[in-house]
């Protein structure tokens, strides 16, 4: 058996680099780099098996992958319906239309990184679960120490500003783009030194998902400024402490920097899960290369027992956020409450210089 990992071309994002490094660490040896964007041309001589993680597709007129991949369809992203390939067809349209789909049904169950992808999977009658992201099965390098940096990844000047005037910190802004670079080996080199940093640092706040993921793996205290329109982050968002870009800019988030809380540790139910789902899928193929078939597409127990707990931890997001909703709201009342009376107050009293009517005793 061959072994593949993903690379990529076709993208200024190095976090899919980052989900790549991911899975290398479960492979015995790298035979081949296959391009994300490229499945259906696969130059490999014999059968090659690999990890179908990240986000699909950008060109989805390339999909299912060549018939010599032996595929592990996990911690997968469908691009939302309006990202068109080059010929003007999304990814969900190609992935999970009749006929297509098929290939997701016969080396399922997919693994869904988030909770959109599994309602959508789970629409077209594809056996799948909630995975999670694969960058939470990172391991700490042990001769990497923890440094003094806070790093800033992807944040606009205004966040970066905010936070240089509540520490003396040193300071370290960093970025997931890489526009114009497309050797394969300086992509997974960069993706590297962002990983080592992100080890370094005393606390990350980013707008990157993995970066943040990352950080959890890595135990590192992470702040995830997000877009709470943003699919990708749909049952992920729930695992690291958050804010939205509105409530960094209006000065409403407490930034622990000096001494900032460990992560909250929700994210080892799918860490665990995953490594057991990938370990399984390698070991599967090392011991009978010649004669690997399709897995079988029942859900095990640990993965289905991370992906009700996925719910669950969504559901008490939601509702966290809908009693701080009402105690905004509670507080906007007494306002007006106080407001009201004090108006009331200030009227009185302009009535009782004018001579007019009192209250009654």
């Amino acid at each position: 058996m061959n072994y593949g990992l993903l690379s990529y071309r076709n993208t200024e994002n190095l976090g899919d680099e980052i989900q790549s490094i991911a899975a290398r660490r479960f492979l015995p040896r790298v035979d081949a780099c296959i391009d994300r964007d490229l499945l259906t041309d696969v130059d490999v001589d014999g059968p090659v098996a690999l990890i179908l993680n990240g986000w699909f597709l950008r060109r989805p007129e390339n999909w299912p992958p060549a018939d010599q991949v032996v595929p592990l369809l996990i911690s997968m992203h469908l691009a939302d319906p309006a990202t068109q390939g080059k010929l003007g067809i999304s990814a969900p349209d190609v992935l999970l239309g009749e006929s297509l789909v098929a290939y997701l049904r016969e080396w399922g169950p997919v693994g869904a990184r988030d909770l959109r992808t599994l309602a959508r999977l789970e629409a077209a009658g594809v056996p799948a679960y909630f995975s999670g992201c694969l960058t939470l099965t990172l391991e700490r390098d042990p001769e990497i120490e923890r440094g003094d940096e806070i790093v800033l990844v992807d944040l606009p000047p205004r966040v970066v500003e905010i936070v240089r005037t509540i520490t003396q910190r040193d300071i370290v802004c960093v970025t997931h783009a890489a526009p114009g670079l497309n050797d394969v080996a300086a992509r997974f080199e960069r993706a590297h030194d962002l990983l080592r940093r992100y080890q370094q640092a005393h606390m990350v706040i980013t707008s990157r998902l993995h970066a943040a993921l990352p950080c959890l793996a890595y135990e590192t205290p992470v702040l995830l400024v997000r877009d709470e329109l943003d699919p990708r982050l749909d049952g992920l968002g729930e695992l690291t402490r958050s804010c939205s870009m509105r409530e960094m800019l209006e000065h409403r988030v407490h930034l622990e920097i000096e001494d900032p809380r460990p992560n909250e540790r929700d994210h080892l139910r799918f860490r665990s899960a995953l490594t057991e789902t990938v370990t399984q899928f390698v070991d599967g193929v090392e011991r009978n290369p010649a004669g690997w078939e399709r897995r079988d597409s029942s859900i095990g127990g640990r993965a289905r027992e991370a992906s009700l707990w996925s719910l669950v931890l969504r559901a008490s997001a939601e509702r966290d956020a809908l009693a701080h909703r009402v105690d905004e709201l509670q507080r906007e009342v007494d306002a007006l409450h106080e407001t009201r009376s004090w108006r009331m107050t200030r009227l009185a009293r302009r009535l009782r210089r004018l001579g007019g009517p009192r209250s009654p005793r």
